[in-house]
């Protein structure tokens, strides 16, 4: 769980900034070009938009084609493509988002550190590091308004789910430890479950919502 929390986070946390130093580089020729009328500030947008679409496709597919066979996990067509689905939606949210951020604010180091600022409020609301259910009532909505929790829980839901579950006969096992020193043997994906509250069947619609963050 956390090597895929750590490859969605740092990740994300790189292509964010990366766009600070485009945009501060970019700004006095849009001022100039705005003040003549040249162009409409719509169409700038549009066209850095879909610029980005082939470079972060070809850059995450290369990060994905790596890492995904690096770290072992689920050797599956299926859900390799589904795993490079979610993070190239994941890291187009993140470039958008540090675009944004970058044109919003008027420097590039304010802009930076805001960037950073909601980075640590997106990993630390995802559910890795806090379950949904353990987040303050009061706090919960962030939860719910982050991107990286629906990145979080197609990736891991798609490398842990077991039909069979909660057979250990059937699925992969993980042996925990008990206060009396004894230990009890239950499914990965059983545990998975408890400990991150994982919902395989959303998966596709938590595609829906990202999908929707990067627009």
């Amino acid at each position: 769980a956390g090597v895929q929390f750590n490859a969605l986070m740092f990740v994300g946390i790189l292509h964010a900034n990366t766009m600070q130093s485009f945009v501060a580089r970019e700004r006095t020729v849009f001022y100039r070009e705005k003040a003549a009328n040249m162009y409409n500030p719509w169409f700038m947008n549009l066209a850095v938009g879909v610029t980005e679409i082939p470079y972060v496709a070809f850059n995450t597919f290369i990060f994905t084609n790596i890492f995904y066979w690096m770290v072992g996990l689920k050797a599956d067509a299926g859900v390799f493509f589904f795993w490079y689905l979610v993070f190239y939606l994941w890291i187009s949210f993140q470039v958008y988002w540090g675009y944004f951020l970058g044109i919003a604010l008027p420097t590039a180091e304010i802009a930076t550190a805001v960037a950073g600022g909601t980075s640590s409020i997106f990993s630390l609301l995802c559910g890795f590091m806090i379950a949904r259910e353990q987040i303050p009532w009061y706090w919960r909505w962030l939860h719910y308004a982050d991107p990286l929790a629906y990145a979080f829980q197609c990736v891991e839901s798609t490398q842990f789910y077991c039909a069979a579950a909660p057979s250990t006969t059937e699925c992969p096992t993980i042996e925990l430890q008990q206060p009396d020193g004894t230990s009890v043997t239950i499914a990965q994906w059983t545990y998975m479950q408890q400990t991150f509250n994982l919902v395989y069947r959303d998966r596709w619609a938590y595609i829906g919502i990202l999908l929707a963050f990067t627009r």
